[in-house]
């Protein structure tokens, strides 16, 4: 056989090959898979920047306008604040200069800082759960016998349910005045700190206090209170007390009038 024959004949059956098949290519599959990997980091990017406005911009403002509102209308007060900070990812309040201004000696109060971190779990809760709390110089004023006007009590019942867990009083004072407004008893450099403090549960509350009692006498005090049955636990070491400051209060008790002396005990 010639080579040329050789070169006509066809291949046997056994030894055809047909069209190779190609797969099918994997870039697409890659190319959707980064396209919805942009997506979510372009969603999420903007999500974030909204909530960071938000927290840090829009909230702040919403609540040093809507906050003195509130008050006033609580408190029948004028109620100014200065200056209102919020991190929305640390979940910290920061109000300062709070003031209450006006004739209610029973309603006046003020303080220069308020600190407050709330837990993530309030979310998801009804109470609001704070880590700490924390208030510098706040100044007070409560009228005794009261007088029905609206008051810091009105203020603590009207306050939603709330968990603090570590709350710190730094150079608080308070002043009791009569009916006439003239002040019965100053309490000074107040210092509190208060761990386990429940608005409306029946806990026992860890208590450490000291303050000084129209500026002679000086009061210390620590151990536990249960604010919801109006009990405690507590030693109290107080020095050079003016008895005549407790006149008012034991007035309303027993038949007995406080005309001088001091008290000093622990």
């Amino acid at each position: 056989m010639s080579v040329q024959e050789a070169g006509n004949r066809s291949p046997s059956p056994g030894l055809m090959l047909g069209p190779l098949r190609q797969s099918a290519p994997w870039w697409p599959w890659l190319g959707w898979k980064r396209s919805r990997l942009a997506k979510w980091l372009v969603g999420s990017g903007v999500a974030l920047i909204v909530y960071a406005f938000v927290g840090f911009l829009v909230l702040p403002a919403l609540i040093q306008w809507r906050l003195p509102r509130r008050l006033t209308a609580m408190t029948q007060q004028p109620v100014v604040i200065q200056q209102v900070r919020l991190n929305p990812f640390t979940l910290t309040l920061m109000i300062r200069g709070l003031a209450l201004t006006g004739t209610n000696a029973a309603a006046r109060c003020s303080f220069a800082e308020l600190a407050a971190r709330l837990r993530l779990v309030s979310i998801f809760q009804r109470d609001w759960v704070f880590r700490e709390v924390r208030l510098q110089q706040p100044v007070g004023s409560i009228c005794w016998p009261p007088s029905g006007k609206p008051g810091l009590s009105d203020l603590l019942r009207a306050a939603p349910p709330v968990i603090v867990e570590h709350l710190r009083i730094a150079n608080g004072a308070l002043v009791v005045t009569d009916v006439n407004q003239a002040p019965v008893l100053q309490l000074s450099q107040i210092t509190l700190a208060l761990t386990g403090l429940a608005s409306r549960r029946e806990t026992p509350v860890a208590i450490t206090a000291s303050l000084r009692c129209n500026a002679t006498g000086t009061v210390a005090l620590h151990g536990t209170v249960l604010p919801a049955t109006r009990s405690a636990d507590v030693a109290v070491q107080a020095s050079n007390l003016d008895l005549r400051a407790l006149q008012p209060y034991v007035g309303e008790i027993w038949k007995l009038k406080i005309i001088g002396g001091t008290l000093s005990g622990t």
